[in-house]
């Protein structure tokens, strides 16, 4: 994920071998310098705005709070 003007991002899917599991989204900074492996899925990019994906990402986790344990 990129952002060159603060206000829209690249988002880029892709594959690493750093389980999921081990990612906190809400700290997602301190994981991210350790994923040296990734591997980008071609055609498989986004552009969005900033505040879009933020507003998504907050949907995501207010709805699998929801779900419960």
């Amino acid at each position: 994920m990129s952002s060159r003007d603060g206000e829209t991002v690249e988002v880029q899917a892709g594959w690493s071998l750093i389980e999921a599991w081990g990612i906190e989204p809400s700290n997602y900074l301190a994981t991210a310098p350790e994923v040296s492996d990734f591997d980008p899925i071609a055609g498989a990019r986004i552009s969005c705005s900033l505040d879009d994906l933020t507003a998504c990402i907050s949907a995501n986790g207010i709805a699998l709070e929801a779900t419960g344990p």
